[in-house]
Formats: C-alpha cells, sequence, structure tokens
C-alpha cells in the first residue's frame, strides 16, 4: 500500500479525528465505538492535506503509561480506506496517534465516551498492532 502513495511509515501525519464531530476544532471531542471519518491536516507525499481517512473507533483498550507506572484506559483507531481530494480512493493502513495505535483517553471519559483532541498526529503502519 505504501509504495503506491508513497507515505513513510512514521511520517508526521495529522487529522482530524471525526469530520461529524460537531463543535470547534479548540475544544474537545467526545467519541463512541463505531465508524469514523477523518481528515488530513498534514499531509504527505502523494497523500494531501484534506484527504478524507474511512475507519473504525473503539473505546477502552488500555495502555500502560512508563512515565507514571499507571495503566490508564484509551482508544484505538483505524483507517482502511483515503479518498483523495481528486476522488480517487485508495486502501491504507493509518492508526489514530503512535504506531501503537492507542491514544489516551482525556479526562472526563467514561465507560464507551472518550474525551479526545479534536486534531491527533495519525501514523502509516505495515500491519495493524
Amino acid at each position: 500500500m505504501f509504495q503506491e502513495l508513497k507515505i513513510r511509515t512514521g511520517s508526521d501525519l495529522r487529522a482530524v479525528v471525526d469530520i461529524n464531530q460537531p463543535g470547534d476544532m479548540s475544544e474537545e471531542g467526545t467519541y463512541q465505538d463505531g465508524p469514523i471519518i477523518g481528515r488530513l491536516t498534514v499531509g504527505d507525499g502523494n497523500l494531501p492535506e484534506g484527504t478524507l481517512l474511512h475507519g473504525r473507533l473503539w473505546t477502552g483498550p488500555n495502555i500502560y503509561d512508563v512515565e507514571t507506572n499507571v495503566e490508564r484506559a484509551a482508544v484505538m483507531g483505524r483507517y482502511t480506506l483515503a479518498v483523495l481530494p481528486d476522488g480517487r480512493k485508495l486502501p491504507v493502513c493509518i492508526v489514530l496517534g503512535n504506531p501503537d495505535g492507542r491514544v489516551p483517553m482525556r479526562e472526563g471519559s467514561k465507560a464507551g465516551a472518550a474525551v479526545l483532541n479534536r486534531e491527533l498526529p495519525v501514523s502509516a503502519v505495515w500491519r495493524w498492532p
């Protein structure tokens, strides 16, 4: 997939988590399990800014925070389809956050309702974490 799009793993990509989340970009959003449509705000190579990313979000898989030695609730997001601004549709393997594919939930999160920043880093991966 990456050769066709010329995306490097480790690229500095950023995306709106879900364009259907109401509110201003300066606010946090509350996300639930289910389908999401992200939009790249920082692209790379042939995956330009404005590309839509179709995927799915899961709330609840915990991560271990090595700085605090505490397990924290997290979300996992995977984007599997890119719709480029010119309309082309291409399969992708892009995860929300770092290449481990998990993002810690922010204060105020509840079971099934994760509070996150509206824009986060996303990472191209060779296989799902």
